[in-house]
């Protein structure tokens, strides 16, 4: 087995040429599938990208770093990262079936244009969605960047949920530290899952799969990877009656306005604060520590996207 040295320079050896020297695509190759439903969030994620490369002129795409294939018993290395030439970065999860495999077949084809990468969102291939939301998460911060906007540092979406005897916990994706504790405390807890072979029930505790037993829960938590899996306008739909609806996770740091006109009471993202240091973490599996700064965005603490774009006239 190479060594970890070895393994990041073949690592970067297999991705960098390609993002020095790619060209910008056809357009009509990155129309939306037909698949994709009218009035979706990932439609309107890509609409108000459109609206922010008409308002500023966008950072082109420096690179898209992709994590080494990780070998047995190795730490897990989770994310990619869409960069563009001001640093401004979005995270995508690689963790979801063979994606990460083809994310890295797909680098010859990157665009050079942040918004045609963006436009990959619209696929129905999974590596592609991801890259696609990591390059409107890019776009996202270089808008917050240009705008002025410093989203506030993050309050712990787990605590806030402030569980009691009276809540029935919605959770979709598994956050085992937070399973224990409800459980422990005999909380009733409905976990969402893909996989059908971790179904289960009892009294006070479910895994399913099927998204409308969410209807059922007062407060939801959940992962950011909904929005690259194609569930998140099912899952948010069936989680409208909930009180507080918390989407959190790296991948969440794109603008959030599609999410809150869903209901989503709080998005968690994350903000790149050293980026050198950030991609030696992601090559490790180490803990990002302060390489990014966790924030949580809220109606009440986001101004809105019309609004920071209105600030770039200023």
């Amino acid at each position: 087995m190479p060594d970890m040295v070895t393994r990041k320079v073949v690592c970067a050896f297999a991705i960098r040429p390609f993002c020095h020297n790619i060209g910008d695509v056809n357009l009509n190759d990155h129309q939306p599938d037909g698949a994709l439903a009218a009035g979706s969030l990932s439609l309107h994620l890509l609409s108000l990208c459109s609206e922010i490369g008409a308002a500023m002129t966008l950072p082109r795409v420096d690179h898209v770093y992709l994590p080494p294939p990780q070998e047995h018993g190795e730490k897990s290395r989770k994310f990619g990262l869409v960069v563009l030439s001001d640093q401004s970065t979005g995270f995508f999860y690689t963790l979801l079936g063979d994606d990460a495999a083809r994310a890295r077949a797909l680098l010859p084809e990157l665009p050079r244009d942040a918004l045609e990468l963006a436009r990959w969102y619209l696929r129905e291939d999974g590596a592609r969605r991801a890259i696609g939301l990591g390059a409107i998460g890019a776009i996202s911060q270089a808008l917050f960047r240009a705008s002025g906007f410093v989203p506030p540092d993050a309050i712990n979406p787990i605590a806030d949920l402030e569980p009691s005897a009276n809540d029935h916990i919605g959770m979709v994706g598994y956050f085992p530290s937070l399973v224990r504790m409800l459980r422990a405390s005999g909380i009733p807890l409905t976990v969402l899952e893909l996989d059908e072979s971790l179904v289960q029930r009892d009294e006070r505790f479910e895994v399913t799969t099927e998204p409308a037993r969410l209807s059922a829960c007062n407060k939801v938590l959940c992962t950011a990877s909904t929005l690259i899996n194609d569930t998140v306008d099912e899952v948010l739909a069936c989680a409208s009656g909930a009180d507080y609806v918390a989407l959190i996770g790296p991948s969440a740091n794109c603008v959030p306005d599609p999410l809150f006109e869903r209901g989503a009471s709080l998005v968690g993202g994350s903000a790149v604060m050293d980026y050198a240091r950030l991609e030696q973490c992601c090559e490790t599996g180490e803990d990002w520590g302060d390489c990014v700064r966790k924030y949580c965005l809220s109606p009440d603490n986001y101004p809105g996207t019309d609004v920071l774009i209105e600030r770039l006239s200023r």
